[in-house]
């Protein structure tokens, strides 16, 4: 959960790596704030964590309102 909530913004500079309109991940922080670069890895990493929380926790939504949505 703490690494989820990391990309969402509990982080040293309160900032979300997670690109909501997208659903891609910011490749890091930097002190003067957010690197907008969205590569593979960094989503990816952002990507699974979702994953993981979704199939720890059988949880259907995740803190900030993201709503996972099962297929049929």
């Amino acid at each position: 959960r703490r690494c989820l909530e990391w990309y969402l913004g509990r982080n040293d500079m309160n900032l979300s790596l997670y690109d909501y309109k997208t659903g891609g991940c910011y490749d890091s922080i930097t002190p003067t704030g957010i690197n907008r670069n969205q590569g593979a890895e960094s989503t990816l990493a952002c990507l699974l964590s979702f994953l993981n929380m979704y199939s720890l926790d059988d949880i259907t939504e995740i803190d900030l309102g993201l709503k996972i949505i099962e297929s049929e």
